[in-house]
């Protein structure tokens, strides 16, 4: 649901830069943000020809903070463009789904692989933390059945 809503102020986003465009073009503003405006729209008629496609409202959205993180004229412009953080995910769930993901493992190895991935998520923003404990949710019942079988049969000559 809240991809959805992201989504769709991605697109509202995306369409109000393109009027805004549209509408500064046509008054030929000479200020700093008319430039800007004009120049993102530029980039996204050069993408469109090179790519065969329209961009994304996340590519579009990614080209804006990339510009704007260059730029020395805008110096709040990232923070601006990124918005409110909402719809973050708590970091209890990060780790309850890292807990959740170590009791596939056996019972020997659990702790080090809990602290092995728990530093490594201290070390991501949080929407990336969240998705790398999915995956380790996701791969943790075939990583711990191999380290199983590495226990069982020991390590077999290639």
């Amino acid at each position: 649901m809240t991809e959805l809503v992201s989504l769709v102020a991605g697109v509202a986003a995306l369409a109000s830069a393109v009027f805004q465009t549209l509408t500064l073009r046509k008054n030929r503003a000479k200020d700093a943000q008319a430039e800007a405006l004009m120049h993102y729209r530029l980039m996204a008629k050069s993408f469109e020809r090179d790519h065969g496609r329209k961009m994304t409202s996340a590519e579009y959205r990614d080209m804006v903070l990339l510009a704007a993180t260059r730029s020395t004229k805008y110096p709040d412009a990232k923070a601006w463009l990124r918005g409110p953080r909402r719809g973050r995910r708590k970091p209890q769930v990060t780790h309850r789904r890292l807990n959740l993901a170590v009791l596939f493992l056996p019972p020997g190895q659990r702790e080090r692989y809990r602290l092995e991935w728990a530093a490594e998520m201290a070390t991501l923003e949080p929407h990336e933390a969240a998705a790398f404990a999915l995956y380790i949710l996701k791969h943790a019942p075939m990583a711990g059945m191999a380290l199983v079988f590495k226990r069982v049969f020991g390590r077999k000559a290639a």
